[in-house]
């Protein structure tokens, strides 16, 4: 595995945008999910008239991609990456701060199409979509 997916690329696949599918299909089998994006594109789905075909989509999805859950080393990165943005008074949403610290400490490239969000922690690999 070499890459972690943003939630933003995720929709824009699972809502068919070309650019994020053509990438995900280069990088099949190279690629994780957060629980957390998970979480967030959940979210996005509940109560929606087509609830049931996004969820089938979503469990499609999960077939490509190794779901990352948050353990005890992403939560300990979390905290200490917390620290040094909000001593900076810049600090990040604890959701993406969560995926970021999962990217990490699996030492993985996050694809997120907010490159300018998540430079703010600068030894994070990031490619933009």
């Amino acid at each position: 595995m070499k890459y972690l997916v943003d939630s933003d690329i995720t929709i824009s696949y699972l809502n068919g945008r070309e650019e994020a599918g053509d990438f995900l299909q280069k990088i099949r089998g190279k690629f994780g999910l957060s629980v957390i994006s998970l979480g967030e594109i959940l979210e996005g789905v509940y109560g929606e008239a087509n609830e049931e075909k996004r969820l089938a989509d979503i469990k499609d999805f999960l077939t490509k991609a190794k779901l990352l859950n948050v353990d005890r080393k992403v939560a300990q990165e979390f905290a200490k990456s917390r620290s040094v943005l909000r001593k900076k008074g810049d600090l990040l949403d604890n959701m993406d701060l969560l995926i970021a610290s999962t990217a990490l400490i699996y030492d993985l490239i996050l694809l997120t199409k907010n490159k300018r969000h998540f430079g703010r922690l600068k030894e994070l690999k990031l490619i933009e979509l």
